[in-house]
């Protein structure tokens, strides 16, 4: 019979013992998960189709790969997944304590996949906090174990460990966080001239990380200056106005084979190297992604463009969407509301 227990550290546990069935055990964020729980995998036990051997032998990599391999032609932008997972398989966290009193420890990823419970994750996510990740990025390694775990033990995801963990971080708001005075020049003169050139891509057009890396020549038409990106956010394509900035940008880098990719980077390297790059500036608490907030507050402050136009250049599909990306100085409000035009300072 199945039974469900709160467990201290909180979620709860359900159980299942059926007399000529193994005992199983898994834990839940909430009771209602875990009755259903209970009384689908009772089902399958009295109707004789309980599969013992679903994930036998399968271990959370295992199972992770698995999903990988089915998501690797159909997941939009994928080298991204695959460098979390590489980072994720290299984790180690505690795993209970000996009859001796000695703390055991490996890597997550070779925990049984059925075997994962809620105190795997929850020392997971300490580990991962200890190494200053950001609550964001924590969630997105959590979500690859869940979309994993739900194909390998053909549960729903929200049956997941994951879900029960306490410690889930809470994920901030929007970033706000625009350059400073003086913190555009410290950057490019901390950069390489082929990084220089992404980043001035990124601060003139308001693309994203992934589809400045994904931008290939064949859809460069400097003739009548623009760009279209194809791989962007929402799957659907995208032309960007060039400025005449950007339009003598493109115009200097060489190799300009119709099948290469423009700057030669993936969304990885470009991450990397801006990293790097503000390490060695001295600047703090800028992601590269703050770039196009920086952009798109510029075309606010600094052209006449009105608010659908701007969203055709940023991929917006709101103009409430929009706005969480506009954060207008206050000074320049200021003079708008003194009646200077937009640009006029």
């Amino acid at each position: 019979m199945g039974s469900v227990v709160e467990r201290p550290s909180g979620g709860y546990q359900a159980k299942v013992r059926l007399k000529g069935q193994p005992a199983q055990f898994r834990t839940f964020a909430t009771k209602a998960e875990a009755r259903r729980w209970i009384a689908e995998i009772e089902t399958d036990m009295k109707r004789g189709a309980f599969q013992r051997d679903r994930s036998a032998g399968m271990t959370l990599g295992d199972a992770i790969d698995a999903w990988a391999a089915a998501k690797r032609e159909t997941l939009k932008h994928f080298d991204v997944e695959e460098a979390r997972i590489k980072r994720l398989k290299r984790f180690v966290v505690d795993l209970g304590t000996k009859a001796g009193g000695q703390q055991l420890r490996g890597k997550i990823v070779d925990i049984g996949v059925s075997r994962l419970d809620v105190d795997h994750v929850e020392a997971l996510i300490d580990g991962m906090e200890e190494a200053e990740y950001a609550g964001r990025t924590i969630a997105q390694y959590l979500s690859i174990i869940q979309r994993a775990w739900a194909k390998a033990m053909r549960r729903p995801a929200a049956m997941c460990p994951t879900r029960a963990a306490q410690n889930r971080p809470k994920i901030a708001g929007h970033r706000k966080r625009r350059l400073e005075d003086g913190e555009e020049a410290r950057l490019l003169a901390a950069s390489s001239p082929d990084f220089q050139a992404v980043i001035r891509f990124a601060l003139g057009t308001c693309a994203r990380q992934t589809e400045i890396a994904l931008l290939k020549w064949r859809d460069v038409d400097l003739d009548r200056r623009i760009a279209t990106l194809r791989d962007t956010k929402n799957g659907e394509t995208r032309t960007l106005p060039l400025s005449p900035d950007m339009h003598h940008l493109l115009l200097g880098l060489e190799g300009r084979d119709r099948d290469k990719l423009v700057f030669g980077m993936t969304p990885e390297a470009i991450k990397r190297r801006m990293i790097r790059a503000t390490a060695r500036a001295g600047i703090a608490d800028l992601h590269f992604h703050d770039l196009r907030h920086e952009a798109i507050s510029r075309l606010f402050e600094h052209t006449d463009l009105t608010d659908m136009e701007i969203m055709s250049i940023s991929g917006h599909k709101s103009v409430q969407m929009l706005k969480r990306y506009t954060h207008l100085r206050a000074e320049r409000l200021v003079e708008r509301v003194g009646g200077a035009r937009r640009g006029q300072s």
